[in-house]
């Protein structure tokens, strides 16, 4: 989330964003759908979990703009959006090679750092983008320069740790699909 001081001109400013960007989602479903169509015939669904994380996209978007559109920014003092994010989201799956889903979440085992969940037994992990034929996850943050500082000087040995689980995590969802 980045803060900003929100007025009438700023909630303005965030609605033509996110409309715009609502549009460029709708638009990519649209071509993917059609690509999906032309392919119902030779029984290739590849496409469909990335259509289903662009239909998750364009909720999320929606949200976003029923936020903005509901409420008297000024008034209430409203001082963070997730549009930075839900466009940094896009913008990656735009640039990526071979996606092949969106805000996907993986169900892993638990660390030695952290408990599960006392009714499952297990954890998720969310990841914004898998490409690269499932080898490649992407997790994309948006922050405020205080934020960035902040976890620059706290947060290397967590980022660096997470990391480290996700490609242990992806090596061993890698070998479960060829095996």
């Amino acid at each position: 989330m980045v803060g900003v001081e929100l007025g009438e001109n700023h909630r303005d400013f965030f609605l033509a964003r996110g409309r715009a960007l609502k549009k460029a989602v709708e638009e990519e479903e649209a071509q993917l759908k059609s690509t999906i169509e032309a392919s119902l015939n030779s029984g290739d669904f590849s496409e469909h979990e990335v259509l289903q994380g662009l239909a998750k996209l364009r909720s999320m978007v929606n949200a976003e703009i029923d936020f903005f559109l509901k409420r008297d920014c000024q008034a209430l003092g409203l001082s963070s959006t997730n549009l930075y994010f839900l466009e940094g989201l896009f913008s990656t799956f735009k640039a990526e090679k071979n996606v092949k889903s969106l805000r996907r979440k993986f169900a892993v085992k638990p660390n030695k750092h952290e408990n599960a969940s006392e009714t499952t037994g297990k954890r998720t992990v969310t990841v914004d983008v898998v490409s690269d034929f499932g080898l490649k996850w992407t997790k994309v943050s948006a922050r405020n320069p205080r934020s960035m500082l902040l976890f620059a000087n706290k947060g290397r040995e967590a980022l660096s740790d997470l990391a480290k689980e996700w490609a242990e995590e992806a090596a061993a969802w890698a070998l479960e699909k060829e095996g």
